[in-house]
């Protein structure tokens, strides 16, 4: 008796590297390297993450949209900070405790 498999297809290419990293990480989690794919990107939808970084499950949706926003405003401001070199402040170097004065 044959069975047969429902689930959709889809051929995947990927790099060598991250192909040896999938055979790895599979034979460690004790799946298949198909099973392994399938984990790892179920997961990728069901953990609340914000530029990759995970959160509190416990945080609302309102809550990751304001804390994207200041991400994004510090982001901006500091963009325009670096590119005008007369609004970034340098300290002048401080003087070793104990070093002679240059006059």
């Amino acid at each position: 008796m044959t069975t047969h498999q429902t689930d959709p297809q889809y051929k995947l290419r990927m790099p060598p590297e991250l192909h040896e990293q999938l055979k790895r990480a599979a034979k460690e989690n004790h799946r298949s390297m198909n099973a392994e794919i399938i984990a790892r990107l179920q997961s990728t939808f069901e953990e609340h993450r914000l530029y990759g970084h995970k959160l509190s499950e416990e945080i609302t949706a309102e809550e990751a949209r304001d804390l994207r926003d200041r991400v994004e405003a510090v982001e901006a401001a500091m963009q325009k900070m670096l590119s005008d070199p007369d609004g970034v402040r340098r300290d002048p170097p401080r003087k070793k405790p104990g070093a002679q004065k240059d006059d």
